[in-house]
């Protein structure tokens, strides 16, 4: 039963997200940014003001506030555009104390409305972690990953990691990638140099592959694990003693 809800958790909230994308890129279409080009950026930002009628800075601001909440809620892609809009539109300073603030209000927000429900896989897993003092590197890669918020916090709400253990394993990167992605929309508004221009780049470029790669290990982690454990409790459970006239039942094939 506890399966399904995770599964539908997932589901749901990818199913939500795509339609969401679906609806930003129609309104939206060719003018999302492909590279760190200063006309491009500066057409997508006179296209998203047009769009969404954004006609002063306190409108830019609620509109950051509302997709960056999004990303994290919904599952939108693409949040390093939003995050390089901060910079683009508020500077620098203003930018980087927003998005950030922002983005770890949310999150706190929603770790605090989780309930703690012990699942035996989750504690497991953990478990291994603590053991070999990877925990903290665990969380973070983790949570920069391309997954859901929701998918994301599953080891809070199903192991014995507390919640304020989870937040400051996520502070660090949440600033670095908030001020790398802010910077750069900050040197995008002021005609950088090609020299500049090219170190926005890779930046970028940079900030958008972290979580891909950070998708990529923990769901090779995921299944190592998850193989490993299903073959220790396949060894106990055929080998563990059963009454005359009864076959064994495997609870990992059930």
């Amino acid at each position: 039963m506890l399966d399904n809800k995770i599964s539908y958790l997932v589901v749901a909230h990818l199913s939500f997200a795509l339609f969401l994308w679906i609806f930003v890129s129609a309104r939206l279409g060719s003018a999302l940014p492909n590279d760190c080009d200063a006309k491009t950026w500066s057409f997508f930002s006179k296209r998203v003001s047009v769009e969404f009628d954004v006609q002063d800075d306190v409108t830019r601001l609620y509109l950051l506030l509302t997709v960056h909440l999004m990303h994290l809620y919904c599952y939108l892609p693409m949040a390093h555009l939003t995050k390089v809009l901060y910079g683009y539109w508020l500077g620098i300073w203003v930018g980087c104390l927003v998005c950030i603030s922002w983005e770890l209000f949310l999150l706190g927000l929603y770790l605090h409305l989780q309930q703690n429900e012990p699942h035996f896989a989750f504690q497991s897993y953990v478990a291994l972690a603590r053991r070999k003092k990877l925990l903290w590197v665990t969380i973070c890669i983790v949570s920069v990953s391309s997954f859901p918020l929701q998918a994301k916090t599953l080891m809070v709400r199903f192991s014995d990691i507390k919640k304020m253990e989870y937040m400051w394993a996520i502070i660090g990167h949440t600033m670095l990638l908030g001020i790398t992605n802010v910077g750069c929309g900050a040197m995008l508004a002021h005609s950088p140099t090609p020299r500049t221009l090219h170190a926005i780049e890779w930046l970028v470029a940079i900030s958008a592959a972290v979580p891909t790669l950070s998708t990529i290990l923990v769901s090779s982690q995921t299944v190592c694990f998850a193989l490993r454990n299903g073959e220790r409790r396949l060894q106990h459970d055929w080998h563990a003693p059963v009454e005359v006239g009864q076959m064994p039942v495997v609870d990992s094939l059930r």
